[in-house]
């Protein structure tokens, strides 16, 4: 047994502290290439009445809609996230806007997150690198937020830098100005 333990540290040594050190391995983590944009209504409370969302990323138009309670209050609205009716589909939704809570016992932390009542946000992404993006909003027929830009996107690698795949992703924020 001694023989064993001492012919293993000779082979430590021989080879180096560097011997049990894997090199950097890439994973299987994946990623998508994306552009969307967050709209937030004063204080993040809807007016109640019919909404129609136009939204337009490069030459692909959208068109979605909802009405205000309805929406939120039906069986599909009790939830973090309610999807709308969109045409052609796009992945657009009311988010609610939660608070969250860390609990710590000093070796762990965790969070708890709960919606706030009555506060969502519009939140709209698609699955392409679109240069430019354009979002008009009505309410009960008549103008309630209208915005264009191109869209800038940020870069990321999630496995590390010397390894695939490479994502671009833009996400504008926008803001419902308060109706004077």
């Amino acid at each position: 047994m001694v023989r064993v333990s001492r012919w293993l540290m000779l082979v430590f040594f021989a080879l180096g502290p560097d011997a049990c050190v894997e090199p950097h391995a890439c994973t299987e983590m994946g990623c998508v290439d994306s552009a969307g944009f967050t709209l937030h209504p004063p204080d993040d409370q809807w007016e109640d009445g019919v909404y129609a969302l136009d939204v337009t990323f490069d030459d692909a138009a959208y068109a979605c809609h909802f009405t205000l309670p309805d929406a939120i209050d039906s069986a599909t609205g009790q939830g973090v996230a309610i999807p709308l009716d969109c045409a052609p589909e796009l992945d657009a939704s009311l988010d609610a806007v939660v608070t969250c809570t860390t609990h710590s016992d000093g070796s762990s932390s965790s969070q708890t997150c709960t919606p706030i009542p009555g506060r969502y946000y519009l939140s709209v992404q698609t699955l392409t690198l679109a240069k430019s993006l354009s979002v008009s909003v009505t309410l009960d027929g008549g103008p309630y937020f209208a915005q264009s830009l191109a869209l800038s996107y940020t870069v990321s690698q999630p496995n590390g830098p010397s390894c695939e795949p490479t994502c671009r992703n833009a996400t504008a924020v926008f803001h419902v100005p308060d109706q004077l």
